[in-house]
């Protein structure tokens, strides 16, 4: 259990359109998208994850916070390949 806040850096431009995240003109509607947009590396997860479950913000340095709502999302693999690819660190 890695918590309910895992920090992504990304090297990729994100915008805000309304409640909508999008990533080079991507939406951003599930972890599934935003891990393979913005890291080009498909990760399969056992379930996606709507966008209602996601809380998405951005800081100047591109980097993405994800909190999860309840328990699900940290039960997920996108937790624990995060670790193995390196693609974030606790926050």
């Amino acid at each position: 259990h890695f918590g309910h806040v895992t920090q992504f850096s990304f090297v990729s431009s994100f915008s805000f359109i309304g409640r909508c995240v999008t990533c080079n003109g991507q939406l951003l509607n599930s972890a599934t998208l935003l891990v393979e947009c913005c890291t080009s590396r498909a990760i399969s997860l056992s379930q996606r994850i709507p966008r209602r479950q996601l809380s998405l913000s951005e800081d100047p340095h591109l980097t993405i916070v994800l909190c999860a709502v309840g328990d699900d999302l940290a039960a997920l693999p996108l937790f624990q390949a995060r670790v193995e690819l390196g693609l974030a660190s606790r926050s």
